[in-house]
């Protein structure tokens, strides 16, 4: 009973950090795609800004923004593939209770 006691939170404590490293995982791969187009947006800003100061821009400009703003758009939209699947080694190792009746 003793290393079915031992076993339990062991086992327990190795699912909740296999959990936690996938999650941060996905999340790091999230804040990335959020972080680089947040950069391309900060720049398109600061295009717009300075070309409104300027009073210098023309119609091409403005379709150029535009399709920058498309572009963001959509990739924001589009989602990454993640694939959750088991891999070969098990997190835990599966305990056994063997009875043998001495007779």
């Amino acid at each position: 009973m003793q290393q079915i006691d031992e076993w339990e939170p062991e086992s327990m404590a190795k699912i909740r950090q296999a959990a936690e490293e996938a999650r941060k995982r996905i999340l790091k791969h999230t804040s990335k795609q959020l972080d680089e187009i947040e950069v391309k947006l900060i720049k398109l800003i600061n295009q717009l800004r300075e070309s409104r100061q300027e009073n210098d821009f023309i119609e091409t400009d403005l379709q150029q923004w535009k399709q920058q703003l498309e572009g963001m758009k959509d990739e924001l939209s589009r989602t990454s593939t993640i694939t959750v699947r088991n891999n070969s080694t098990p997190l835990m190792i599966k305990i056994c209770v063997r009875v043998s009746d001495k007779i």
